[in-house]
């Protein structure tokens, strides 16, 4: 998936990544039937997508 290679290639730390990756996680798990990061932004759009990202952001920082 494109998403995971552009955030190891972005990352400046391996804890960046993996919070990074754990967002991400998020975002598959509640949204199991989109692909790709893009084609969810352009089906729902930009306001929607910074809510699902605020939202995966504290599911992610939530303890396990």
């Amino acid at each position: 998936m494109c998403s995971y290679g552009a955030l190891r290639a972005e990352a400046t730390s391996p804890g960046e990544l993996s919070d990074a990756l754990a967002v991400l996680d998020v975002i598959h798990r509640h949204f199991t039937g989109e692909e790709l990061v893009p084609a969810f932004n352009d089906r729902h759009g930009a306001r929607t997508a910074l809510r699902v990202l605020d939202h995966a952001t504290a599911l992610a920082d939530a303890p396990h």
